[in-house]
């Protein structure tokens, strides 16, 4: 009896095939920590004022080196046996959570490209006998002028980020608004192209609201913008229908910087008696690009700064005008491709390399660097900066959350919603969330979408969304 013990007691032989496997798990760990490390080090070393994001970066740096000491030590003095065990336990979480981040991935970011979307859209379509106007952007601005229109090509803000605005004789200037007074389009989401006037300032409202008092101001996206409907069916006219002054400072592709810049800008010397700050779940992604910028920059760091856009309007409809038609085919190519991409998605290219570094499951776990800290921080300063300055005008601020198509077509929850729900609690800042009062109670939510896509809303869903918003206004005393 104590002999067979003694035997059973003894440790299972490990194969040269076991340790050969250990000893690449751990040399594959000290390789990878070795490049964290690497990285981490060069991100650090090329911040600037991006505090939150080096914290993310110092914090990488010692778990990185931490784990390299623990791969070393368990490669050179660990038994084959615990070794093997602790491979086996590596490579076995390494499978489940890059399975996990993978079903993420493709789950809440279908790999659709923007061809696919309007191939869909085309089926469907000829399926129920829709008319669908299949020409490119550069075709129809062609064939409208040919009949004597005069279109000119949609200018977003978001497009000259890189360049830091566009060139004026003295220097360069960053227009907010579009060529004022004009005819332009909007993109064929429902199969037509709606065309669509400009105000004074470039945007889409109607003519003269600038001299009356003013009741609401809309702060926003392309959404709120009315992409991609007629003008009489976007929020602001809907809302102008109810016999109030409204106007809507909303610009496709638009981030929260830029949408701050245009408050500064446009909607404070107003004096609105109402802000509306309608939120997109990507208005905080593209925050890091916009303050690349100098100009809107220093919207964010000076409270006093401005370009005074609103007297140039005159330089900005000739350097826009110029802009616009020297750059035609490629601007309305990068314009298609920027705002296309942020609404549906990354290709399968950026789709792999967002798996390889778990974007999904770190943004989820709030483990990522500038997108979980430098920006969503710069989104609270601009929240907070632009509520008092509304408090200060006299008016009252609202926060208004829109959902998007994958929050019903794929069960999408933005990674931010409960931050910024946070935030706004902390403010006192009423929140109208737009998923809860009304896309959660519709009978059939993907009915407000064009073809059921993802899109922006049809002008149902842009009727109902300003339906609540006013019925909101009137519980809460604001309106009559």
């Amino acid at each position: 009896m104590k002999n067979n013990s003694k035997a059973n007691s003894s440790p299972i032989p490990i194969s040269k095939f076991e340790i050969m496997f250990a000893n690449i798990v751990f040399i594959s760990g000290i390789l990878f920590s070795a490049i964290l490390i690497a990285f981490s080090a060069y991100r650090l070393y090329y911040l600037d004022d991006l505090i939150y994001t080096q914290y993310f970066y110092q914090i990488s740096l010692f778990i990185a080196f931490l784990s390299i000491s623990l791969f070393v030590y368990g490669l050179i003095r660990l038994p084959p046996n615990l070794k093997t065990n602790f491979s086996i336990l590596f490579v076995t979480l390494f499978i489940s959570i890059y399975s996990f981040e993978t079903y993420l991935s493709f789950k809440y970011s279908p790999p659709i490209s923007y061809q696919l979307i309007e191939e869909e859209k085309m089926r469907i379509a000829e399926r129920d006998g829709i008319p669908y106007d299949k020409r490119s952007k550069i075709e129809l601005i062609t064939e409208l002028n040919e009949d004597g229109l005069n279109i000119k090509p949609r200018y977003y803000p978001a497009a000259v980020l890189k360049e830091n605005g566009i060139p004026i004789e003295n220097g360069r200037i960053f227009p907010f608004g579009s060529i004022s007074n004009s005819l332009t389009h909007m993109g064929n989401e429902p199969g037509y192209y709606p065309i669509v006037n400009t105000d004074e300032y470039g945007f889409i409202n109607s003519k003269g609201l600038y001299k009356k008092e003013i009741d609401i101001v809309l702060i926003g996206d392309s959404f709120t913008e009315g992409a991609d409907v007629y003008e009489n069916e976007n929020i602001g006219a809907l809302m102008r229908k109810n016999d109030l002054n409204v106007i809507s400072f909303g610009r496709g592709g638009n981030d929260s910087l830029l949408e701050y810049a245009i408050f500064r800008e446009y909607a404070i010397p107003l004096k609105p008696k109402i802000v509306l700050w309608l939120y997109y779940d990507n208005d905080i992604w593209g925050i890091k690009n916009e303050m690349d910028s100098p100009i809107l920059k220093k919207y964010f760091n000076d409270d006093n700064y401005s370009q005074d856009l609103a007297s140039k309007q005159n330089i900005i409809d000739s350097a826009l005008n110029k802009f616009l038609s020297s750059e035609i085919k490629i601007k309305i190519k990068i314009e298609s491709e920027r705002i296309n991409d942020k609404k549906i998605g990354s290709n399968l290219k950026n789709k792999f390399f967002d798996i390889i570094i778990l974007s999904n499951l770190r943004g989820r776990l709030q483990l990522t660097a500038s997108k979980n800290h430098d920006s969503f921080f710069i989104f609270q300063e601009i929240i907070k900066k632009a509520n008092i300055a509304t408090l200060d005008l006299g008016g009252k601020f609202y926060f208004v959350n829109l959902p998007s198509h994958l929050n019903y077509s794929k069960g999408f929850k933005d990674v931010y919603r409960d931050s910024i729900f946070d935030l706004m609690s902390e403010l006192n800042i009423p929140i109208i969330d737009m998923h809860n009062e009304l896309f959660a109670t519709h009978e059939d939510p993907l009915s407000l979408f064009p073809f059921r896509l993802p899109h922006h809303y049809n002008a149902e869903g842009y009727r109902l969304v300003t339906e609540t918003i006013l019925e909101r206004l009137k519980v809460d005393g604001i309106l009559n």
